[in-house]
């Protein structure tokens, strides 16, 4: 994991590097801020990982944020059109910045993100879970009218499939412990599958490959968010440790 946390830091550094050379069009300066997010991501599990290093963990997850509100700000600026690297669905770095502690920042994300999906470059249902999770992440989820037809819009989108972020969406906004508790566990038990079915592909991996099955910052994220509902959770969970939890 240690050789993992090194090559993801030098691409990261790299890309840095690629922004600082000047002038470049539009979709390539978009291109660097999407991948230098994921890449920061990357190192900041290995680090944590590899290190037990829980600020480097943090101060990573918060640089991964801040590459996304510095991506959404620069195509607002240059008044880009939404497309498949500033799409709303992509709400990793909206869930870093929760799981970081980092609250200013995920209310900036969220707040730049826009609220119409781009079709052909995100499914409906990220789109919408994104904007659930938004709202929560800077309280508007609390004005009448705003979270209900997102909620009844998923349901609609999955159709009666079994979509564990729609129950945790639903109980994170109801505020109801039970509910949570076996939403998480689904979400759990739904990520274990997947991960477990990606391990018996021939598909070759990169450095976010290769972490993300370890530490699930979606989830600390959420457990954040039920934390500030009054919702009790553990100290410890599979893939969610205590080390990897904001203060």
């Amino acid at each position: 994991m240690r050789a993992v946390e090194a090559s993801a830091s030098a691409k990261a550094a790299l890309l840095e590097e690629e922004l600082e050379q000047g002038q470049r069009p539009p979709e390539e300066v978009e291109r660097i801020l999407f991948h230098l997010s994921r890449y920061t991501r990357a190192a900041a599990i290995a680090r944590l990982l590899a290190y037990a290093d829980r600020a480097t963990f943090r101060e990573r997850l918060v640089r991964s944020g801040e590459a996304r509100r510095r991506l959404l700000q620069w195509a607002a600026g240059a008044r880009r059109p939404f497309n498949r690297f500033t799409a709303t669905g992509h709400y990793g770095p909206l869930c870093d910045a929760l799981a970081a502690g980092a609250d200013t920042l995920a209310h900036d994300i969220a707040r730049l993100s826009v609220d119409t999906p781009v079709k052909g470059h995100e499914f409906e249902e990220d789109f919408l879970y994104a904007r659930l999770l938004g709202l929560m992440a800077t309280g508007d989820d609390s004005v009448p009218g705003r979270a209900e037809p997102l909620l009844d819009a998923l349901e609609r989108v999955m159709n009666g499939q079994d979509f564990p972020r729609l129950a945790m969406c639903r109980t994170l906004l109801a505020r109801e412990q039970e509910g949570f508790d076996a939403a998480l566990q689904a979400l759990l038990d739904e990520r274990d599958r997947h991960f477990h079915a990606q391990a018996k592909s021939f598909t070759p991996k990169d450095e976010e490959a290769e972490t993300e099955p370890f530490i699930f910052v979606e989830g600390l994220a959420l457990l954040r968010l039920a934390a500030r509902r009054g919702l009790t959770v553990q100290t410890d969970y599979l893939f969610l440790p205590s080390l990897a939890r904001a203060n």
